[in-house]
């Protein structure tokens, strides 16, 4: 991977680099993601998957495929404001871990974010 060969020639621990994948490019090249998202995490690398909807088949979309790559747990951040958002995630079986206070820009000001996540063990 052409990753793998930028860590090493400028001597970084993959653990500092995050790869960020939308759900557009999960759902047109599946094979080819998980091949590659494979790799990079067994360098070591961060992998944050976003752009996934609030819908059962979006989510139902994660938790399969998070499981294929063999992970434990799925991390998600909402608006606090969003209540029905919150509600759909608690169904599938996320929890609230945290709250980013002032995370969201919003029309009075800031809005917080609640954080949270699902362990997939538990399904």
């Amino acid at each position: 991977l052409y990753i793998n060969r930028l860590l090493a020639r400028y001597q970084l621990p993959a653990t500092i680099l995050r790869v960020e994948v939308t759900e557009s490019s999960l759902i047109l090249q599946p094979e080819n993601a998980i091949t590659t998202m494979r790799k990079l995490s067994a360098l070591g690398v961060v992998l944050a998957l976003d752009d996934f909807g609030t819908g059962f088949s979006s989510l139902s979309y994660l938790k399969q495929f998070s499981g294929s790559l063999e992970q434990q747990e799925i991390w998600l951040e909402v608006r606090a404001s969003n209540r029905s958002a919150i509600a759909v995630y608690q169904k599938l079986g996320f929890v609230e871990v945290d709250v980013r206070a002032a995370y969201y820009p919003a029309e009075n000001g800031r809005e917080d974010a609640i954080v949270m996540c699902c362990y997939l063990e538990q399904l």
